[in-house]
């Protein structure tokens, strides 16, 4: 039997080994993360699971570069994956909500992580379904026009591949900083560790501007988005088709490329309008499953939580809880995963769903910060009678700043993906009027995932309604 043969079941078995171990190290790290007496024997077993990713993950790779990639991976099986992987992480929030409520009595808390739970459940059914019809659809795939719907998953190969593989990466670190700290006797006591937690470094203000940094990484980002999306993702597909070997009964790479991912052809290609969507759903997946997973272990076992200086840029009541920056990571995921469902609902480039996603993401993060800072230092008169810890000097600029925001980033886009000024000018208004309504109502959910979710849901719905 030639390697060809042996390729041709070997591929597809380790490609679905690989999304297997993927699985289970996720599932044996949260219950290593939850679970007390039998931490330590979870931990192994999913640092165990996360090595044999990388064992398959290395064989395939070998694979590829000899004898091409197989027709398993474009069958959205990692796809499929991470939509299981986005269900029984919010099944897991679900507990940690619980958490909130009853152990910390933080309503907040608990409520925002209920919404994250319907985000990672929404999200991951949709990922499943989204990909049933190709992973159990035609599976020929001798000419590229047979590729079109496996190019047109959310996660398509070889960026759900990619993705996948952070996880057991995160993993991985986690646990060999967990065992660096075992030998370490610093923070080996509960009142080692609840000292450190709770420790007071910085003033108010310095506090406020600290957290607020994160909001700035974000925006860096969407400047990775907007500008070097369609050279990065190129790249990516030209080394992934043009760089490998033809695999038997695949169509040639370099017609993949020219009537799939570069719209030579026939059809619109991937990179008209899908490549700042594909390195965003890349890059906030990365930063979502890195943040949430470590901040599970800070929450849970602090002592081996990697990031502890970060720690020190919470509130009080933030201690215990989810950090702040994992609702506004999460919001934007869900932002850019909505705007590119609807863009491949509709099987074109809708242009104005960039601008959506810039205006969501500037006015969460930045009007938010601005309306901070300006309430800690110029703030007199309080809202709603002083029955409110915010200022309407810290609303009347967070206001201000989400409208200028807003349309600047609408402006700024519309040499790339068109629009008016009129539009510019409603997105604005929307935008805004929904961020100062949730400044001042202050509902028991935090702002930084309900801004996102909520201006996100509000601009798509008088888009579909008075624009497309």
């Amino acid at each position: 039997m030639s390697f060809e043969e042996v390729w041709q079941w070997l591929g597809p078995t380790l490609e679905y080994s690989m999304a297997i171990f993927a699985v289970l190290a996720c599932i044996f790290f949260f219950f290593a993360v939850i679970k007390e007496k039998t931490a330590r024997r979870y931990g192994i077993l999913s640092g165990i699971s996360a090595i044999m990713v990388f064992v398959c993950l290395v064989t395939i790779s070998a694979g590829n570069t000899l004898q091409g990639t197989p027709a398993s991976s474009l069958m959205g099986t990692f796809q499929l994956t991470l939509g299981v992987i986005f269900i029984i992480t919010g099944v897991v929030l679900i507990y940690f909500a619980l958490d909130a409520k009853k152990i910390v009595n933080h309503d907040e808390a608990c409520y925002s992580t209920l919404l994250l739970v319907g985000i990672f459940f929404v999200i991951g059914v949709y990922l499943i379904l989204n990909c049933v019809p190709v992973f159990f659809g035609n599976q020929t795939m001798s000419t590229w026009e047979d590729l079109v719907p496996s190019y047109s998953l959310m996660y398509p190969f070889p960026i759900g591949r990619v993705v996948t593989v952070i996880i057991p990466l995160t993993l991985y670190a986690i646990g060999v900083y967990t065992l660096k700290e075992m030998k370490s006797k610093t923070y080996e006591t509960v009142i080692q560790q609840d000292e450190d937690k709770f420790q007071v470094t910085l003033s108010k203000l310095d506090l406020e501007i600290s957290r607020k940094i994160f909001h700035v990484i974000i925006i860096v980002v969407l400047v990775g988005y907007l500008f070097v999306g369609r050279i990065v993702m190129d790249s990516i597909y030209k080394f992934t088709l043009l760089g490998l070997p033809q695999a038997p009964n695949m169509p040639p790479g370099q017609e993949v490329y020219d009537n799939i991912i570069a719209g030579n052809g026939p059809i619109v290609g991937l990179l008209d309008f899908r490549a700042g969507h594909l390195l965003l759903v890349m890059a906030v997946s990365w930063i979502v499953v890195i943040l949430l997973f470590t901040d599970f272990v800070r929450i849970k076992k602090y002592r081996y939580y990697p990031f502890k200086m970060l720690a020190k840029v919470y509130r009080d009541k933030e201690r215990l809880v989810l950090a702040p920056h994992i609702y506004l990571t999460i919001g934007i995921f869900f932002t850019v995963v909505l705007s590119s469902a609807i863009d491949l609902f509709l099987n074109m480039p809708t242009g104005i769903s960039a601008q959506i996603v810039m205006i969501s993401v500037m006015v969460s993060a930045l009007a938010d910060a601005v309306a901070t800072i300006v309430g800690i230092t110029k703030g007199n008169r309080h809202l709603k009678g002083g029955k409110s810890k915010k200022t309407w000097e810290g609303w009347i600029a967070g206001f201000i700043a989400a409208l200028i925001l807003g349309l600047l980033s609408f402006m700024a886009l519309m040499p790339q993906y068109g629009g008016t000024i009129s539009q510019a000018i409603i997105f604005a208004l929307i935008a805004a009027g929904i961020f100062g309504l949730i400044d001042y109502l202050s509902p028991p959910i935090s702002d930084n995932i309900l801004n996102p979710v909520a201006i996100t849901l509000a601009l798509w719905t008088v888009t579909l309604l008075f624009f497309i």
